[in-house]
């Protein structure tokens, strides 16, 4: 998968010390999901994205689009 995205995931606040998600984890996520069909890495990264946010406000953009090679 070849993965392209905006910085508005690794930005937004949220987890139990509502801090930024950053771009470690962001990358982890897309790693470990990569195997995965297509609709199932977009169903897990928004609802990973969601339970992080959870009542926070959404601060920026958020694009995260996959291309399978």
């Amino acid at each position: 998968m070849l993965f392209l995205y905006s910085d508005g995931f690794q930005d937004q606040f949220g987890g139990e010390n509502k801090t930024k998600f950053l771009s470690k984890r962001f990358r982890k996520v897309l790693i470990e999901g990569s195997d995965l069909p297509t609709e199932k890495q977009e169903t897990r990264i928004e609802k990973i994205f969601m339970d992080w946010k959870q009542n926070q406000p959404q601060i920026d953009d958020v694009i995260v689009m996959g291309i399978r090679v």
